[in-house]
C-alpha cells in the first residue's frame, strides 16, 4: 500500500483570484464569511511542485509549523489550502474551503428542510493530480458523509452530516463533482448539522490524514 501524507502549504502559496462564478439566484445570503478564492499554480511535473510534507513537529523553511488539534487533525481556516501527497512528496490532491455559510438560502427545485437543524454551505475549489487513484480508484469527492461534526462542548454528533437536505438545497450543477486524475473543479458541499456552531472534521478515507475547521468561520 502506498503511503499518503498531508501537504504543507504556506502563506506564500496562497493567491487571490477567481470568483466562484455563482448565479445571482443561488447566492447564499445569511451568516456568510468569505476568504479570497485560491488560484492553484500549475505543476508540469513532480520536480516543479513546491509542496512539502505537512508536519506538526517540523517547520517548513518557507513558513511556520502547522497547527495540530488535540484530535491529531491539522487545523484550517476558511481560505487555507489542504491536500495530500505520496511518499515521494508528489501532490495527489489539493482543496480549499473558500467560503462558509450557515443556514444558506436554498434555491434547489426539490429543496428540503435540514433534518438535523441547520445547514452549512461550503464553497470549495479543488485540484487533483495524476495519482489521485492512490486515494480512490473511483475518483475523489468531498462527500458530506465523510464529515464528522463536533459540538462546542466537545461532544461528537451521532447524526450524519449528509441528508436529503444536503443534496437538494441547490440544483445539481452547483455541487462539487466527483473528480478523476488531473482535474480542477469548484462547487458546493452542504452539511446537515445539529448546532449552528462547532467543529467540522474531515478525514481522507483510509489515509489517516485529517483536517478540521471551526464553524461559523471567524
Amino acid at each position: 500500500m502506498k503511503k499518503i501524507f498531508p501537504i504543507a502549504f504556506v502563506a506564500a502559496l496562497v493567491l487571490t483570484g477567481c470568483s466562484t462564478g455563482q448565479n445571482p439566484n443561488d447566492q447564499p445570503t445569511e451568516s456568510t464569511l468569505s476568504a479570497p478564492s485560491l488560484t492553484i499554480p500549475e505543476a508540469t511535473d513532480s520536480t516543479s511542485t513546491t509542496s512539502t510534507v505537512e508536519s506538526s513537529s517540523t517547520a517548513s523553511a518557507l513558513g511556520p509549523v502547522q497547527t495540530e488539534s488535540v484530535r491529531g487533525n491539522l487545523i484550517k481556516q476558511v481560505g487555507d489550502l489542504a491536500g495530500i501527497s505520496n511518499e515521494n512528496g508528489e501532490p495527489i490532491l489539493e482543496f480549499t474551503i473558500n467560503r462558509m455559510t450557515i443556514d444558506p438560502k436554498c434555491t434547489g427545485r426539490w429543496k428540503e428542510k435540514a433534518e438535523n437543524g441547520h445547514l452549512v454551505l461550503l464553497e470549495v475549489s479543488a485540484k487533483t493530480y495524476k495519482s489521485v487513484d492512490d486515494v480512490n480508484s473511483n475518483g475523489w469527492d468531498l462527500n458530506p458523509y465523510g464529515f464528522k461534526i463536533i459540538k462546542k462542548d466537545g461532544t461528537t454528533s451521532n447524526a450524519p452530516a449528509g441528508s436529503n437536505a444536503s443534496f437538494s438545497c441547490f440544483n445539481e450543477n452547483k455541487y462539487l463533482p466527483t473528480m478523476g486524475d488531473a482535474e480542477k473543479a469548484s462547487g458546493y458541499v452542504v452539511l446537515d448539522v445539529e448546532d449552528p456552531s462547532g467543529t467540522l472534521v474531515y478525514e481522507e478515507g483510509y489515509t489517516g490524514v485529517g483536517w478540521e475547521w471551526e464553524y461559523p468561520a471567524k
